[in-house]
């Protein structure tokens, strides 16, 4: 899976100025993330830019710039990295980087999991489509767990790291996912207790409560564009101290200012950026 270790370019060509430009403009000029501009000021957000022409050259990019932050321990160091991909021909395709992303990159959890790195990776695209509508506290799912699918209540959801808190309900025998009133053709065998879990937004099937139409699913599709395929580097212990509360402001905040500023308006200065 892993080549010989690269370093991705830090360059002074469209596509570092490109992201730069999104996140001057965007993330910190709507106050996206309050976290970004602290970090620019003092020069700890490292922008670079693959020359990669496959996943696997852009992995080899990835783990080197992982290696960098996860041994960033002063206070001058970058803590986290924008990795522009603009170079692989199929991730042109939203469709084609997202495949990469949920499966070779594991969801972001590639670097924790394979190599004991502590960094998590957020992905961007310029034609990013959310999976479905937001879920809720309370909404039923439906979650693949290996070869099972079960039935799950969610507690809690967090966009950033794309996880969901569940309590884990019973095993589904049957169902018709297809039909209208999937809640009705379930059989389930229940557990004794439930039983809570973590698991990966792009494992829930299909939910049984989610209300349509209230175009949460394309906001979120806006706000997970930038002006290149970019690939998020985020140290894992910076993630730890930013408690619920907070991320769910942030969350508030942009849905609303996204709402306020209209998609048109917001697609328009993401392509100014470009």
């Amino acid at each position: 899976l892993w080549g010989t270790a690269r370093r991705a370019r830090l360059r002074e060509g469209d596509d570092c100025s490109a992201v730069l430009r999104w996140v001057d403009s965007m993330i910190i000029g709507l106050r996206l993330c309050p976290y970004a501009q602290p970090a620019k000021e003092a020069g700890r957000l490292r922008v670079v830019s693959s020359d990669g022409k496959t996943g696997l050259a852009v992995l080899d990019d990835i783990v080197a710039e992982a290696e960098i932050l996860a041994a960033s321990a002063d206070e001058v160091s970058a803590t986290t990295t924008l990795l522009a991909c603009p170079d692989v021909p199929e991730w042109q395709d939203f469709a084609a980087f997202h495949e990469f992303y949920t499966s070779e990159l594991q969801s972001g959890r590639v670097l924790s999991r394979n190599l004991g790195l502590d960094v998590f990776l957020v992905a961007f695209h310029p034609d990013c489509v959310a999976d479905g509508e937001a879920l809720t506290t309370g909404d039923e799912v439906a979650v693949q767990c290996g070869e099972d699918v079960l039935l799950a209540v969610v507690e809690e959801e967090d966009p950033l790291t794309q996880t969901l808190s569940v309590q884990l309900l019973g095993r589904i025998l049957e169902s018709s996912s297809d039909s209208e009133d999937g809640a009705e053709d379930l059989a389930v065998e229940a557990f004794d207790e439930p039983e809570a879990a973590s698991v990966r937004s792009s494992d829930v099937l299909w939910s049984l409560a989610t209300t349509p139409g209230d175009g949460a699913a394309t906001r979120r599709s806006a706000l997970g564009k930038a002006p290149r395929p970019v690939l998020h580097l985020l140290r894992m212990q910076d993630l730890a101290t930013v408690d619920g509360a907070s991320r769910e402001e942030v969350y508030r905040h942009n849905d609303a200012c996204l709402q306020e500023m209209g998609l048109e308006a917001f697609e328009q200065k993401l392509r100014s950026c470009s």
